[in-house]
């Protein structure tokens, strides 16, 4: 309901509550009977599939197909070193691929020219593998890449719902809309690219997409060649046993944004693993800019893990933006927000409307670990009842200096050890001043109200209105 404005960051002519608040898929249940289905029906009994080869650039079209029961995969599609300055477009319209030992459709190929993936009204359910499996040869694809994956259903496969896994030199992009991946063996979608000697930058958007009860990750998003935006909007990710969204930037250099508006992502992460795990990860171990953005987004009840977990590493330039974001009951922290120790770069954390609480750890983390500034802004935040330690906790650790502004109120009751602790205990010489403007804290029954250290450093101001300052 109401205009999308996906691609708006100003979203004041944003009219998204004039309508049905829609997360997630859900399909059309009125399968076709045995009597009005018209498609053609290739049933593979047992043997190897039916596979499509070329070495030219070609348009390949599968339409009105019911593919079952092949010794390998339902559809191939193998196109090996295609020309330069051309284009292979395969696409796939009203098929169903069902019950094959392998992959449902299987689209593989490497050449000079771009490539384009369309598929539309696509089932692929119950195959051994993949649903969809779309990888590069042995060698990139040496133009661009384009995916389309729209009102696709890929449901109980025995590996994940879908697999694109494309090396490309040019610009990728991977668009899915209105699908549903569920019930799958290993994760519901995997979108894994890379390249050498790459141009042009990734784009990776996902609308109106749900991603439920799957055996690892919900949605696994990595690039490792090129600057990348990622952009998921009315889209679930709920009762997976791995982390529900996972984000992932592996290329030294490369600038990437993450956004998320109007998603929901909760009960994620059943199974223990790594300290990446929860209902939302995003990581950024290498240099380059690295931005998140959170709007209207429930990240709720993660059963391992964290609510939300942000990482930047090696030098990345960390920014994080907050609003209208609820957190509750994370066993570990409800957000998380980290440099690690060898990245000299700002973290700039802005939060607005945002609710944490009930965390097992902390209900709100940031933590600068190196040389560079942490710049905190709050506004309108709820951290009570955290379980393990404090309601917010805020904490310079290296050279740098600590700026803290709260606006509009910051309310922290119930939490286990401190209210609200702002912590520049930094090491190293010269040592930077800290500036703290704190004001409109409220709380009650916190083990301590409020604590701010600053050893070795100046504390400016620390204007609690309501309740003193421990220290």
């Amino acid at each position: 309901g109401g205009d999308d404005n996906a691609d708006d960051d100003n979203d004041d002519d944003d009219d998204s509550s004039g309508g049905d608040d829609v997360r997630g898929f859900e399909p059309d249940n009125d399968a076709k009977t045995d009597d009005d289905d018209d498609r053609c029906t290739i049933d593979g009994d047992g043997h190897v599939g039916n596979v499509f080869r070329s070495t030219a650039a070609a348009s390949i079209t599968f339409k009105d197909l019911l593919v079952t029961g092949g010794g390998a995969n339902g559809l191939i599609v193998q196109v090996d070193d295609f020309a330069a300055d051309t284009t292979l477009t395969v696409k796939a319209t009203n098929v169903e691929t069902r019950g094959n030992i392998g992959n449902g459709i299987h689209v593989e190929v490497d050449g000079g020219g771009d490539l384009v993936v369309e598929f539309v009204d696509v089932v692929s359910v119950d195959n051994g593998q993949f649903g969809l499996q779309l990888p590069s040869d042995d060698s990139e694809v040496e133009g661009t890449v384009h995916v389309t994956l729209k009102n696709v259903i890929a449901m109980n496969n025995g590996n994940s719902g879908a697999n694109v896994s494309y090396d490309a030199a040019g610009a990728i992009t991977v668009r899915v809309d209105e699908s549903l991946f569920a019930d799958n063996g290993s994760a519901g979608l995997n979108i894994v690219l890379a390249g050498t000697g790459t141009s042009g930058t990734t784009l990776v958007e996902i609308d109106e997409t749900s991603f439920k009860d799957n055996a690892q990750r919900g949605v696994y998003i990595l690039d490792s060649a090129r600057d990348t935006k990622a952009l998921l909007t009315n889209t679930e990710a709920v009762d997976n046993d791995g982390v529900g969204i996972f984000y992932q930037k592996n290329n030294v250099g490369a600038d990437s944004e993450f956004v998320l508006r109007r998603v929901t992502a909760q009960r994620n992460a059943k199974t223990e693993g790594a300290p990446d795990q929860g209902n939302v990860v995003s990581l950024h171990p290498v240099s380059g800019k690295f931005v998140n953005v959170l709007d209207d987004v429930d990240l709720s009840d993660a059963i391992v893990g964290d609510g939300l977990r942000i990482w930047a590493g090696n030098g990345g330039e960390l920014t994080v933006l907050l609003d209208d974001v609820v957190v509750r009951n994370a066993p570990r922290d409800g957000i998380t927000v980290f440099e690690g120790s060898g990245n000299n770069n700002d973290v700039v954390f802005t939060a607005h409307h945002v609710v944490a609480t009930g965390a097992g750890g902390r209900n709100i983390a940031v933590a600068e670990k190196a040389d560079g500034d942490l710049i905190a802004t709050l506004g309108a935040v709820v951290v009570d009842d955290a379980d393990g330690t404090d309601g917010l906790q805020l904490t310079e650790r290296g050279q740098g200096v600590l700026r803290v502004e709260f606006k509009s109120g910051v309310q922290a009751s119930g939490n286990n050890r401190f209210g609200v602790m702002i912590d520049a205990q930094r090491v190293g010489d010269p040592f930077g001043s800290s500036v703290m403007h704190v004001e409109n804290v409220s709380g009650s029954g916190n083990g301590v109200a409020l604590v701010a250290y600053a050893d070795n450093g100046s504390v400016e101001s620390v204007i609690p209105n309501d309740q003193p300052a421990s220290k």
